[in-house]
């Protein structure tokens, strides 16, 4: 048995046990692996003004509660029935967004009425709700948060400097950064994860590097596939695999830019931890930038043909930077997880039939 897959057991374990005994108003189930779900949830319940609330890996056990499931794959794994819990509990259900093919998509219409509310983060994942059954009066949109007290820009260039010395990046670099998974599975992540863009996110960097010299920092496990290409392309990199998002701070910090190519999401978080930090970020028209930003304002936003033109053009113009960090961190406000924890429990939880 691998250590990960042990440690996962362990959580399934302890939950189930502390589910026959905890008093929560919410309980937020995650999926049983350290990454963005299981922070999010953490933020959430930590966060909440009024409500107490924790988060588990699996509802058993658990009776005349809220169910939170924090992703549609804590809930409605593919080919499966609707995850069975007590009859007592209230169910919320949050989908960020719709992989192509998924055929839980279909099912809609027929599970719906199974949760009492559904959330997600963004308008393009509400449509698709909407479209296949969902009523748009039980569906709450609400974006994901951002800690804005600890996600802030760097204090000066010395502490800049100090940074990349410590990451071993020239000081004279223009640094890229990409801090997401985007390999299928746990391990080294050899296969591309489509959904995320790695291939467009490769593309883009090797076209960049013919016009203007970069480095590439990476975080987040299973990047096996960025790496072998960059390293196949020539272009200079690290990777850390960082296992707690609020530990990204200095390695944002270390970036001139943040690039974004993926088909579809429900965030993406980087996008509003790199405008917390003061980092410019180029991206896609996906999940929550569609409803944040406007191109040329927060960020610079473009279909995958127009990535490569939009980072030259943002690295060759640090005016243009400044302003983008500038309006990017005045976004952030109405984004921290204190406020937006305030409307899961304003919103969603004070709201269900009850």
């Amino acid at each position: 048995m691998t250590a990960s897959r042990f440690k996962a057991r362990m959580r399934t374990a302890a939950d189930l046990c502390l589910n026959r005994v905890a008093r929560s108003d919410v309980h937020y189930v995650v999926e049983n692996a350290a990454w963005s779900i299981r922070h999010d949830g953490t933020m959430i319940t930590q966060n909440l003004p009024s409500m107490k609330g924790r988060i588990t890996v699996h509802p058993n056990g658990l009776k005349n509660s809220i169910l939170h499931f924090g992703s549609i794959n804590t809930w409605l794994r593919r080919g499966q029935a609707p995850r069975k819990v007590h009859g007592s509990n209230q169910i919320v259900v949050t989908w960020f967004h719709v992989e192509e093919g998924d055929t839980r998509i279909e099912r809609l219409a027929e599970v719906q009425e199974q949760a009492d509310l559904w959330h997600t983060s963004c308008s393009i994942t509400e449509r698709l709700l909407v479209d296949n059954g969902v009523p748009l009066d039980r569906i709450r949109r609400i974006p994901l948060g951002v800690n804005a007290q600890i996600f802030s820009p760097v204090e000066d260039q010395a502490e800049k400097t100090r940074i990349r010395q410590m990451l071993g990046i020239p000081l004279e670099a223009k640094v890229i950064g990409s801090f997401q998974k985007d390999g299928v599975g746990w391990g080294e992540g050899l296969e591309p994860k489509m959904v995320k863009g790695p291939d467009v996110l490769c593309d883009v960097l090797e076209e960049v590097a013919q016009e203007e010299p970069i480095f590439v920092l990476l975080t987040g496990p299973s990047r096996g596939y960025v790496c072998k290409r960059l390293e196949k392309a020539g272009i200079p990199y690290v990777h850390r695999n960082i296992p707690n998002p609020d530990l990204l701070i200095p390695y944002y910090r270390a970036l001139d830019l943040y690039l974004i190519t993926s088909r579809a999401e429900g965030g993406p978080k980087p996008l509003l931890e790199a405008m917390a930090c003061g980092i410019p970020v180029v991206t896609t028209p996906v999940g929550m930038v569609v409803d944040l930003v406007d191109d040329g304002q927060e960020a610079l936003v473009g279909d995958a043909g127009d990535l490569t033109q939009k980072c030259l053009q943002a690295l060759g113009d640090e005016e243009l930077r400044t302003q983008l960090a500038m309006k990017g961190r005045e976004s952030i406000g109405a984004l921290d997880w204190r406020t937006i924890a305030r409307r899961y429990e304003e919103e969603l939880y004070r709201v269900l039939p009850g």
